[in-house]
């Protein structure tokens, strides 16, 4: 409910706004726990951006929070 902001969602459900960041119009969001961030997320991305035809900042990381696999991030963690 809040475009062109990132936000995520604390313990409890409440939302706290972690940036105000506009989003480019043509945007591709790419969904997933990216912990530990790596070179093969940066490669993914580069590749993101050359199938749309749009600078690698148009490529959106949407951060899973709570990861079945991996736990749940802190929210320290996520404003870094």
């Amino acid at each position: 409910d809040a475009p062109g902001h990132v936000v995520a969602m604390a313990e409890g459900g409440e939302v706290v706004y972690l940036a105000d960041a506009p989003i480019p119009e043509r945007s591709v969001i790419v969904p997933g726990s990216f912990n530990p961030m790596h070179e093969g997320h940066e490669q993914l991305s580069a590749a993101a951006a050359a199938s749309i035809q749009q600078p690698q900042d148009a490529v959106i990381f949407e951060f899973s929070i709570a990861n079945a696999d991996k736990g749940e991030q802190p929210l320290e963690e996520l404003r870094r």
